[in-house]
């Protein structure tokens, strides 16, 4: 499948051996197969991925009862978000769990969650839009490190909604993690994305079955260039250089979004 396997690692949880490679040859992605024994057969998952391009190079380890994956998100070339991403980067934990049908999610281990400070909580919200994009703003100053969580749930016929951050209200210019419904994944980009490119973000997406009415956890942590997501056990790492502001908003198009459960946490603690 792949002219290199770089950064082998082998263990099981119950039942399960997992055996995780990193590869450079397809996707530049960390990728893992699963099975009952040793001696195989070995079986690819749907999504047999943690992350996207820009996580690599990862091994998991067992701490206090937790399967952590020590990654590093990749730089890109001289800082800019134009540029391709580049050898090296900055360390990311993410807690690997087991789903019950053996297959492997992520989620942020609670150390990380724990360690932010000042917490602020939006009332409930609906946004109703549907022939046109419509977004909340829902922190106007979140600085360079922030959290971010919310329950949201979308009707039938919604095409996308998502996350904007660094964001210029007056220029409508921002990054975002959008997620196309009709395409069951989520994409990190630019906004507005032009001139081509505006960001290089290709393999900066993930797979995702996106139902209407069922509720969805989104939680997001930023932190200077580097932006984190996950969804549903589903992670994808970016990197934003331009920082053009420092909105936060949810936005949907063509559609309905309920929001509950929304909170931002700017700062660390001391």
């Amino acid at each position: 499948l792949y002219t290199m396997h770089e950064m082998p690692d082998l263990f099981k949880i119950g039942d399960w051996w997992y055996h995780i490679v990193t590869e450079y040859s397809d996707r530049s992605k960390m990728v893992y197969r699963m099975s009952k024994s040793l001696e195989g057969p070995w079986i690819a998952p749907k999504d047999d991925a943690f992350d996207g391009r820009a996580y690599y190079a990862g091994r998991t380890f067992e701490l206090n009862g937790q399967r952590i994956l020590f990654g590093w998100v990749a730089t890109k070339d001289q800082d800019d978000d134009d540029n391709n991403f580049i050898w090296a980067g900055t360390f990311m934990a993410h807690e690997v769990y087991q789903r019950e049908d053996g297959t492997l999610g992520v989620r942020i281990p609670e150390t990380v969650w724990n360690a932010f400070d000042k917490e602020e909580k939006t009332e409930d919200f609906v946004i109703d839009t549907p022939t046109k994009s419509t977004e909340k703003v829902v922190a106007k100053d979140t600085g360079d490190i922030f959290k971010f969580e919310a329950d949201v749930e979308f009707t039938e016929g919604t095409r996308t909604f998502g996350v904007r951050f660094y964001e210029d209200e007056d220029k409508a210019e921002s990054y975002q993690f959008v997620f196309n419904v009709t395409e069951d994944r989520y994409v990190f980009e630019k906004k507005p994305n032009w001139p081509w490119p505006a960001n290089q973000n290709i393999g900066l997406e993930r797979p995702l079955e996106l139902v209407p009415g069922k509720k969805y956890n989104i939680k997001m942590i930023v932190d200077d260039t580097i932006a984190t997501i996950y969804v549903d056990g589903v992670a994808l790492n970016a990197r934003a250089y331009k920082r053009p502001g420092e909105s936060l908003s949810l936005f949907v198009s063509e559609g309905s979004l309920k929001v509950t459960n929304c909170k931002v946490t700017t700062g660390l603690k001391k």
